[in-house]
């Protein structure tokens, strides 16, 4: 028998409420290599920004920080002086005290030096620069540096031969006269008048620190002080004069005055 062509499923309907616990209960699997693509994407992004700013700050210009560097103080050197000769008696007045000296005894700056009558002092420099005091003298040692050996010849008689060195100089100073030297043998007085000898080479003689002459080899340069009046004001005004002089480096006695 045939069977009819239109037939109805009878079959039950699926309960929606089970489709939706079905599709609850197996939910959908997200791959991994979606969820690590993200992670890195973000990770990349905060790795750059922080080499952006990295790189900006060591780029940025350093400020500039004032630094006091404490200098270490520089070592002054002292040259070496000593009595290398002595006849009659001499002293020595450092910081108020009087000492008498002896040959062997060491000289330094801020010394002051004092011969007796009829004595005679000879004090030799490590640069081999020699100066002799002569009786009655008094000099006061200011410097004695390898640029400048410089004494103050207050009283006597001072003779000198210093080394030829045109880097360092000599001088002596009697009142408000310095006589600069470089490499000479001459000789300063200081008595009622100032007055230099020169034996071999040359000197400078400056007053009040201005040039006044240069003194030449066998000159002779003297100066006596003269008051005159100007406006009514009574001023020191030196008279000088340069001339020649015979004679070698000795005394009137014969005997040798230099060194």
């Amino acid at each position: 028998m045939d069977q009819p062509n239109n037939l109805i499923d009878v079959s039950p309907e699926p309960n929606l409420l089970s489709v939706v616990e079905s599709v609850n209960q197996s939910p959908r699997q997200v791959p991994r290599k979606v969820l690590i693509i993200p992670i890195l994407l973000i990770l990349s992004i905060g790795i750059g920004a922080w080499f952006g700013q990295t790189l900006k700050i060591s780029k940025a210009p350093e400020k500039t920080v004032n630094q006091v560097y404490l200098q270490p103080t520089p070592t002054v050197t002292l040259l070496q002086s000593e009595v290398s000769y002595l006849t009659g008696t001499a002293w020595k007045l450092t910081g108020g005290q009087k000492t008498v000296l002896k040959e062997g005894d060491l000289l330094t700056s801020s010394d002051i030096i004092e011969t007796g009558s009829q004595s005679r002092l000879v004090i030799s420099f490590d640069d081999g620069s020699i100066i002799r005091l002569d009786e009655s003298t008094k000099i006061y040692l200011t410097s004695m540096i390898p640029a400048l050996i410089a004494l103050d010849n207050r009283q006597g008689i001072v003779y000198a031969r210093i080394q030829k060195d045109l880097q360092h100089k000599f001088t002596v100073q009697a009142n408000n006269v310095v006589v600069e030297a470089t490499g000479t043998i001459f000789a300063v007085e200081n008595s009622d008048q100032i007055k230099v000898k020169v034996f071999e080479s040359s000197v400078k003689v400056n007053i009040e620190g201005q040039i006044q002459t240069e003194v030449k080899e066998f000159e002779e340069w003297d100066s006596k002080i003269a008051q005159t009046k100007i406006r009514g004001r009574s001023i020191a005004v030196f008279m000088d004069r340069v001339r020649p002089f015979t004679g070698s480096f000795h005394d009137t006695s014969g005997k040798p005055s230099g060194i």
